[in-house]
């Protein structure tokens, strides 16, 4: 299994670049992050290649704020297609700069005016409308839903109702992005829908619950997670996107990468 660190969450007062090389120090090659837009993505470049690390996933964006104020808390339910669609290519270009395969769009906040129904007929549009540019690219479109506790208005914080979304759409570079935190905070996240979605997922996301921590400072049963999904062979990259518990270095210590073959994630903190 592959796994990325969220680069945006850790080492928060330290330049983006220069955190880098720490988190490569403590056993992770492959970084994800939020915006792109607020970023030296040259730096980033520059940096990622003198480490030999390399880039998985960051969220769609535009460095044109009209673009950003028409999408922004409304990526996919909304009807405003052309802002989407030029998101959709600066975010394209800024990852073929990068080499990352993937890109991260929320469904968006509820509309008031707008019917539920014609919300969700939106997100299906948009998404037809985009999915050839994806597979022309290479690059797989991850959508994830968000939990009512820290988004009050998302329109799909459940999990099934964009899994659904994602197999009627039935395009291989359009996947959901599983956020086992997300779902455990809206009561719904087990293990065996972990698994039965694997097909239509494409990328993981992990904190323990409650706290948003590390894996073993919560509720969450990551050992049994983890072995399922090794059992299971995801493939899928999974994003460690958890708030230190305490100072990173301490946190750090409570993760060990193997050196095996099958890059098995080990926990020793159970």
């Amino acid at each position: 299994m592959k796994f990325s660190m969220c680069a945006d969450i850790i080492y928060q007062n330290m330049d983006f670049c220069e955190k880098l090389a720490l988190i490569k120090d403590n056993g992770f090659s492959t970084v994800e992050f939020w915006q792109w837009q607020n970023k030296d993505i040259c730096g980033i470049k520059s940096e990622i290649q003198r480490l030999d690390m390399n880039v998985s996933a960051f969220c769609i964006g535009s460095n044109d704020e009209k673009v950003m104020s028409a999408i922004g808390n409304n990526m996919l339910n909304s009807a405003n297609l052309p802002e989407l669609k030029q998101a959709v290519f600066e975010s394209i270009e800024t990852a073929k700069k990068l080499e990352a395969k993937e890109l991260i769009a929320t469904v968006g906040d509820s509309i008031d005016g707008i019917s539920f129904e014609k919300q969700v007929e939106n997100v299906y549009k948009n998404i037809e409308a985009v999915k050839n540019i994806f597979e022309t690219e290479k690059i797989t479109l991850l959508i994830e839903p968000i939990n009512l506790k820290e988004r009050p208005n998302y329109l799909l914080p459940n999990i099934k109702s964009v899994a659904d979304i994602v197999k009627n759409i039935g395009c291989k570079n359009v996947k959901l992005l599983y956020d086992i935190y997300h779902q455990t905070a809206e009561n719904d996240f087990s293990v065996e829908n972990l698994i039965e979605l694997l097909p239509v997922t494409g990328h993981i996301h992990i904190a323990d619950y409650p706290g948003r921590h590390e894996p073993g400072t919560g509720n969450i049963d990551y050992r049994t997670v983890f072995e399922e999904l090794y059992k299971n062979k995801c493939k899928c990259t999974i994003g460690m996107e958890y708030i230190p518990s305490e100072d990173e270095e301490k946190s750090f210590e409570k993760l060990r990468l193997s050196s095996s073959k099958n890059h098995r994630y080990e926990l020793t903190t159970f």
